[in-house]
């Protein structure tokens, strides 16, 4: 939504509707892509043990 109405503005000072439109044409369903691929994978990652390393860098 940002980048659509974002580019509108600096390109035209304004915000009209169809850049809106435009935003939440594309914008929902990438949302709802990215929703359904985070739940799908909730099981997966609750039980799944996390081990996270720092690795060391010496001089």
């Amino acid at each position: 939504f940002v980048a659509t109405a974002g580019s509108a503005y600096v390109q035209l000072e304004e915000v009209p509707a169809t850049a809106w439109w435009g935003s939440l044409v594309v914008g929902l369903p990438t949302v709802g892509v990215l929703l359904a691929n985070n739940i799908r994978d909730l099981w997966t990652d609750a039980h799944r043990h996390w081990v996270e390393a720092m690795p060391v860098v010496r001089d």
